[in-house]
């Protein structure tokens, strides 16, 4: 049986076209890469890509288990802020919870996590409570001082101080943990970078200031900020507000699994494209068409 010309043309490009790619037909596409933090109560979140964190707001005692195979934890450990004062001649603003980097946590046994309670505001306020992670604390602020703005709960030392009266009423401000407080500005909070030193678990972008201390003002209603570690504020309404509970920030690196190496081409060496195996498969398929449309015509031209 002899094969018209135009079958035999149209076979040969069909199946030439389909040999060309057949190779890469079972080429897949790279898979994403694996980003595992391993399992934990809470569930870590990722953080650019490659960082594993957990984090604690919320005043309390944990306990945390760090995932197989981790062989560095880091924290930051932010003390929870202090109560304003207020009463019928002064407002005082409180300060802020301390702020501690931990670089390594023992991560062989359970890891003990306390989050400090806020301090609460009024004629009598309190002081914040401690967070910590074992045994590395961080102290809360100090609540709103006659005379003073809060300090730390061991001294007042420097805390904004304001010894002037307006319009018969004393203010002050508090300090914060990464500055004093002057006057009725309150002393700045800091980012997680600014107190950690490892920069792979810190690299650097973090722009949220926490633990700032309480302001207040004689001319407007000041709020606090619910932001952790942030003391107590008081504006000119003489309502004095509670401070803000600490926070524990437990951070790893994450173990990722890179994509694997797509096929190269065998005669450039460079990755193939994936979206030619539909093709390569489809030009296989036209060949055995064409191949079947050719013995079809034979046949009927010798019947």
């Amino acid at each position: 049986m002899t094969l018209t010309r135009t079958a035999v043309r149209a076979s040969a490009i069909g199946a030439g076209a389909g040999l060309l790619v057949a190779p890469f037909a079972l080429t897949a596409p790279a898979a994403n890469a694996a980003v595992d933090c391993g399992t934990t109560t809470p569930t870590a979140t990722v953080i650019n890509g490659t960082i594993c964190e957990v984090r604690f707001d919320t005043a309390g005692s944990y306990s945390f288990t760090a995932p197989s195979g981790v062989s560095k934890l880091a924290a930051v450990v932010i003390g929870a802020g202090g109560g304003a004062l207020g009463n019928s001649y002064e407002a005082y603003g409180a300060a802020s919870g301390v702020a501690v980097y931990v670089d390594s946590v023992d991560t062989s046994a359970n890891i003990d996590v306390i989050v400090g309670a806020h301090g609460i505001g009024g004629e009598t306020p309190t002081d914040g409570e401690a967070s910590s992670v074992n045994l590395d604390a961080a102290l809360g602020g100090g609540a709103g001082f006659s005379g003073y703005g809060g300090g730390s709960n061991a001294d007042f030392t420097g805390a904004a101080y304001w010894d002037s009266s307006v319009d018969g009423w004393s203010y002050g401000a508090g300090a914060g943990a990464g500055a004093d407080g002057s006057v009725c500005v309150a002393g700045a909070g800091v980012t997680l970078d600014d107190i950690a030193t490892d920069s792979t678990l810190f690299p650097g972008d973090d722009t949220q200031a926490y633990a700032t201390g309480g302001s207040c003002s004689d001319t407007s209603v000041v709020t606090t900020a619910q932001i952790a570690g942030n003391g107590g504020s008081i504006g000119n309404d003489i309502v004095p507000a509670d401070g803000v509970d600490g926070l524990v920030v437990l951070r790893w690196a994450a173990t990722v699994t890179p994509d694997p190496a797509p096929s190269p081409l065998p005669s450039t060496g460079q990755p193939f494209p994936s979206g030619l195996a539909f093709v390569g498969a489809s030009a296989v398929l036209a060949g055995g068409m064409a191949f079947a449309a050719g013995l079809i015509a034979r046949r009927r031209r010798t019947n």
